[in-house]
């Protein structure tokens, strides 16, 4: 906690606060505090060192250049300031003065140049500072980089700054800087603070922050506090020359809910192959102010999900630019981790880890979870946290394969062997074979270079046993691989010593405006697949409030329950309800719509193993 507080004598602000004492209550308790008080007798001057180098973009040298004005617009009598940039190897571009249009002027005419010499730079401030010995002095320095340009090294900067009684403040942003652990310590020795920001906003919030506490005229009381209460009634006592004040104040926490949620949010439905963002979503969400520390794990289904990259996503989300860890800590559990950072964005969303989906023998529901969750932000607070259910549609058909007759002789002779497939009339998009051969007879040698569409992995699960995968890279209409296997008995090698037992295609699911039976994708046209033949059929009107489901099942066997959620178009559930299935395979309910705002919903039914997916539109 800082509280600042203005000490008057005799309707004056005190310009010496020698004989001063003071002591704050917080909530009826004596709190052991830190007090400093500036001497405003001798004034302040401050020293902005500031990186205009040609990695500074638009957005973030006009939010520096903001701060740098807040700053010296803070200037009190007797203060003054002095502006650097880091053009020409590094200069000074006003000397120090009390003129703040001057000041502002210099301020407003930084345009981007080259190089990042920091510690020349540095160290010509600090010479002009020397020329002010009763001035309390401040160095405020803002880079986005790395010194490239300056013959002076870190450790000698640093024993300028303790040496001439300078207090540090800096500003890291962007790329870690190689002399970060220099200046972090050297800036906690003078009395001051290295801080790294990441959002272009806190650049010039950050300098504010710093100029209030460097040109403040009151003293600053500062302590250590528990956080039993979002609400402090605090009760400050100055003694000065025999006199006593008191004076009292309440404070209430800037963000302290009883409670957080995170919640797992992304697409309500993938394709096999297909990728999409899962976000971990916090509310309340954070202010940008104040620091977050966290950590959880992201559980998902590895045989349905996998991370297309294991870095996570932060484009759009409050940790924006952060070095968030992504770490696998097994199959299909990912820990996220980040330390005192500062949100960015005000989307909601944590984090986010891009996903694809993987083929699969029939459509699914994934469910995404988190566990194990630590967040910390301003107070101690309690997490609760929900998951999410995805629908990974995926449409799976049998196909007849066989290899080429073949007739080859022994003695090591090598020949090609062509494994087709008889296509279903689809464009598969993933391929899964079994290959058997007689290993008394037969060497498996290699794949073979094959149609440029398709990329195939083949893998001896077992002597005799080979397993393929293929993927659809583009358009093809071979349905043909080469492999290559060699003859090691002296025998002929007839084609029943070589078999095709099983081959299956995996298609991109997509829905039927009428009926909602599975479909996959021909040529870029959605046609039916006929081992799928029940229907299902919803109506809702764009402008009613109630949706019927209607349609029969077949096989089912006997009676049972199923549900029925509707999802947002961003995948939050918004409404679920049981739904019964009659001994007959009938089905016919009645979904109250009325609590749904208007846009645009995907209902997803699910019963038994079976998943039927509808999107709709509410008016």
């Amino acid at each position: 906690m800082k509280l600042e507080a203005a000490v008057r004598w005799n309707g004056m602000q005190l310009q010496s606060t020698q004989g001063l004492s003071l002591s704050v209550i917080e909530n009826g308790q004596s709190i052991d505090a830190d007090i400093w008080c500036p001497d405003t007798a001798t004034g302040t001057a401050v020293a902005l060192v500031l990186d205009n180098s040609g990695t500074m973009s638009g957005v973030d040298f006009d939010s520096l250049k903001a701060g740098a004005l807040s700053v010296v617009r803070m200037l009190g009598i007797g203060d003054e300031a002095a502006i650097y940039h880091f053009s020409n190897g590094g200069e000074r571009i006003i000397d120090f003065t009390g003129d703040i249009p001057s000041l502002e002027t210099a301020i407003g005419s930084l345009a981007i140049g080259a190089n990042t010499p920091i510690y020349h730079t540095m160290t010509l401030a600090l010479e002009d500072l020397a020329a002010h010995p009763a001035a309390r002095k401040f160095m405020l320095v803002f880079t986005d980089g790395v010194d490239n340009a300056s013959g002076e090294r870190p450790e000698d900067v640093a024993d300028a700054i303790l040496a001439q009684d300078v207090t540090l403040f800096m500003i890291g942003y962007g790329s870690n800087m190689l002399s970060q652990g220099v200046m972090e310590d050297v800036a906690r020795r003078s009395g001051g603070f290295y801080q790294r920001v990441y959002a272009p906003a806190q650049i010039a919030a950050l300098l504010r922050e710093i100029g209030g506490e460097v040109l403040t005229r009151n003293c600053v009381i500062t302590w250590e506090t528990n956080c039993t209460d979002s609400l402090r009634a605090l009760h400050v006592t100055a003694q000065y020359s025999g006199e006593v004040a008191e004076a009292d104040t309440l404070f209430a926490s800037p963000w302290r809910p009883d409670q957080l949620h995170l919640r797992v949010s992304g697409p309500a439905r993938l394709t096999p192959g297909q990728r999409g963002i899962i976000y971990v979503d916090l509310d309340p969400r954070v202010p940008r102010e104040l620091p977050l520390s966290f950590e959880f794990l992201l559980l998902a289904d590895h045989e349905y999900l996998e991370p297309t990259a294991l870095t996570p996503v932060t484009l759009g989300t409050i940790t924006q630019n952060t070095a968030v860890q992504l770490v696998r800590l097994s199959p299909g559990v990912y820990r996220f981790r980040a330390e005192y950072v500062y949100p960015g964005m005000d989307t909601g969303h944590l984090v986010g880890i891009s996903m694809r989906a993987l083929a699969a023998t029939q459509s699914h529901a994934v469910p995404i979870r988190i566990k194990d969750v630590t967040i910390t932000s301003g107070c101690p607070n309690t997490v609760t946290h929900d998951g999410f259910v995805m629908e990974i549609c995926q449409c799976e058909e049998t196909l007849i394969a066989h290899l080429d007759t073949l007739v080859i002789m022994g003695n090591r002779q090598q020949r090609e062997f062509h494994l087709c497939w008889e296509s279903f009339g689809g464009l598969p998009s993933q391929l899964r074979g079994v290959v058997q051969y007689d290993t008394t007879v037969l060497t498996f040698a290699e794949l073979l270079p094959g149609d440029p569409g398709w990329r195939y992995e083949l893998e001896e699960m077992r002597p005799g046993e080979l397993h393929v995968a293929g993927s659809l890279l583009q358009p093809s209409s071979v349905r043909c691989m080469l492999l290559r296997f060699t003859a090691i008995a002296d025998k002929e090698v007839q084609r029943s010593r070589l078999l095709v037992p099983k081959f299956t295609a995996y298609a991109m699911c997509c829905e039927d405006a009428d009926t909602l039976a599975a479909r996959v994708l021909v040529d870029g046209i959605c046609s039916p697949l006929l081992r799928r033949n029940e229907t299902l059929s919803f109506f809702p009107h764009p402008a009613a409030d109630v949706l019927h489901l209607t349609g029969r099942l077949e096989g089912m066997g006997e009676s049972s329950t199923g549900i029925l959620r509707v999802y947002t178009l961003d995948g939050v559930l918004a409404t679920e309800q049981s739904v019964i299935l009659s001994a007959d395979g009938g089905i016919r309910a009645d979904i109250d719509l009325s609590a749904l705002r208007p846009g645009r919903y995907t209902a997803v039914l699910r019963i038994g193993t079976r998943h039927f997916v509808r999107p709709f539109v509410r008016l």
